[in-house]
């Protein structure tokens, strides 16, 4: 248990599994599910290209985190 609005556990293994907890007064869900699909993405490029360095990830995913934060601060009541 902790206090802040969203959590995401990590579990190491053969297949890394993540779960998200929040706040759903905080969060929309369809949001944590955009940010969900682009954890994703930065995976399967840090997969693919193993030696990637942060300069060389998608943009995309930094516009999208933007979105984010944005959609958060218009859910919060």
């Amino acid at each position: 248990q902790t206090n802040f609005d969203l959590n995401v556990f990590v579990n190491p293994g053969p297949e890394i599994p993540v779960q998200f907890r929040y706040n759903a007064r905080a969060y929309d869900e369809k949001v944590l599910a955009l940010v969900a699909a682009h954890l994703r993405e930065l995976a399967r490029q840090l997969v693919d290209k193993g030696d990637l360095e942060l300069t060389e990830i998608d943009s995309t995913i930094e516009k999208h985190l933007d979105q984010f934060s944005a959609s958060n601060t218009n859910h919060r009541e």
